[in-house]
């Protein structure tokens, strides 16, 4: 055994270089580590599930599994599903943008909501006049048919 007298320097430089190291090795796996990552924490996941129905159901091992990823691909479109549903419904409570009278008034009840659960004021934030809000400006900027067009077009190439 070789005895090597290092500083403390010379350590931490050794330390440093092994993290970088590492660093390095995982983001060149990331094509590996990312989906075995996945696929381990959905396997304990769905362990429970596929133990109740090999023992309880008895159900042989495989079939089990492929029973329980068809349950969770059938939650995620169930999940899937209540969205696409309630998105357009809640859009559709939403002020017109050309209606400044109902903006002001959705604005007004934001404002009276987010007052109810804050400690201190919120007239920094969400003044009175909904024209005065930074957060109302930047939100209907936002939503303008221009704007969103920008973000949506170059998603459909």
């Amino acid at each position: 055994m070789i005895n090597l007298d290092l500083s403390s320097a010379t350590r931490i430089g050794l330390n440093c270089l092994g993290l970088l190291g590492a660093a390095i090795a995982l983001w060149l796996g990331d094509s590996i580590f990312v989906p075995l990552t996945i696929s381990v924490l959905l396997a304990s996941i769905l362990w429970p599930v596929v133990q109740w129905l090999n023992r309880r159901l008895r159900i042989p091992w495989t079939p089990a599994c492929a029973i329980a990823v068809g349950l969770l691909l059938a939650l995620f479109g169930v999940v899937t599903l209540g969205f696409v549903l309630a998105v357009p419904k809640m859009l559709l409570g939403l002020p017109r943008p050309d209606d400044y009278a109902e903006q002001q008034r959705f604005y007004s009840d934001l404002r009276i909501q987010v007052m109810k659960v804050s400690p201190g004021s919120v007239d920094s934030v969400l003044p009175e006049e909904a024209s005065e809000s930074k957060l109302f400006r930047y939100v209907t900027d936002t939503f303008r048919t221009e704007n969103v067009n920008k973000v949506l077009l170059p998603l459909l190439r």
